[in-house]
């Protein structure tokens, strides 16, 4: 039998913090823990933020919690490891969590839109750049 969202609840986002920080360790088989175990922690979360199956107090409680510290820490972080795991967290927890995240939605909309600029190329960058406006065909 597994650990209740209250249990887990308190040790969430130490757990998350420590674990960006092992995922971002210089020595790579470290790295690879630190995102293996980021994977499983994240298993976890997406089904104590399952608002079909957890108390939708609970699910708000988590949300509030975490949803913070993936915006802040986790999607702008210099490594890309770790921002695409926080990219693909934040959408799998969006599909479960339903109107629980009706108070961070506005965040959700602007961290994910700057995520998207961050994933364009350098050249497309350049090219926008020196080419503000494409010519319009005749």
């Amino acid at each position: 039998m597994g650990r209740g969202a209250d249990e887990m609840f308190p040790f969430l986002e130490d757990l998350f913090a420590g674990l960006f920080r092992v995922a971002d360790d210089i020595k790579e088989t470290t790295a690879k823990a630190g995102i293996t175990a980021l994977n499983s922690l994240s298993n976890i979360t997406v089904r104590i933020c399952d608002a079909e199956f957890t108390d939708p107090a609970q699910v708000s409680k988590v949300l509030h919690v975490l949803l913070p510290l993936l915006f802040q820490k986790g999607m702008v972080s210099p490594v890309p490891e770790i921002k695409k795991f926080s990219v693909i967290l934040v959408n799998k927890i969006m599909k479960v969590a339903r109107a629980c995240l009706r108070p961070h939605i506005a965040e959700a909309i602007d961290v994910l839109l700057q995520s998207l600029s961050s994933l364009e190329s350098a050249e497309l960058c350049v090219f926008t750049l020196f080419f503000p406006q494409a010519p319009t065909p005749l």
